[in-house]
């Protein structure tokens, strides 16, 4: 991957070869018994029993289980995290690979976006996602832009249709 012109960055260590493995083998596993124990209490905590459409059930949530892009998983190889600032907008911060479960989880991103994979945020709440809804011959997603607040895919922005685009161009250049 090319590094674009006008894309500064405030990069973090490199994931080593294990980091990746560990992540590629745990980011998209099955929720255990205790992560959805722990998602139930705090979704009530928050929103007491009111109701949701869909219902609030992360024991159906549908996580992603295709690949990971190779591009993205080559950026974690040059930095696991970081601040990137571009003349479009930022990616503040990108998401390591210990991160980017606690976010999927966290916000409930299987709830609202089913089979989408966050990776990073914009410094103002909105996130980037991998949208892994569909096959690709290129081991590549398309990436949506939601706001952490408003998530769904009716609401989303497509911003790029690959991550190596992101980077080249969405982040990069006008």
């Amino acid at each position: 991957m090319q590094w674009p012109q006008g894309l500064a960055a405030q990069p973090e260590s490199p994931a080593t070869d294990a980091d990746i493995a560990a992540f590629v083998k745990s980011v998209f596993a099955p929720l255990s018994d205790d992560e959805i124990k722990y998602l139930n209490a705090e979704h009530k905590a928050a929103v007491g029993d009111g109701c949701f459409d869909p219902p609030f059930d992360p024991s159906v949530w549908q996580l992603p289980q295709r690949p990971l892009p190779d591009s993205y998983l080559a950026f974690l190889r040059f930095a696991n995290g970081g601040f990137f600032a571009g003349q479009n907008r930022d990616l503040d911060p990108l998401f390591n690979t210990d991160e980017v479960r606690d976010y999927m989880l966290g916000y409930s991103v299987p709830h609202w976006m089913p089979v989408s994979c966050p990776i990073g945020f914009d410094g103002g709440g909105t996130f980037y996602l991998l949208d892994m809804r569909h096959d690709t011959t290129a081991n590549d997603y398309p990436v949506l832009f939601a706001h952490a607040g408003n998530l769904g895919y009716d609401e989303a922005v497509t911003l790029a249709e690959s991550f190596a685009e992101l980077i080249q161009t969405q982040l990069g250049q006008s």
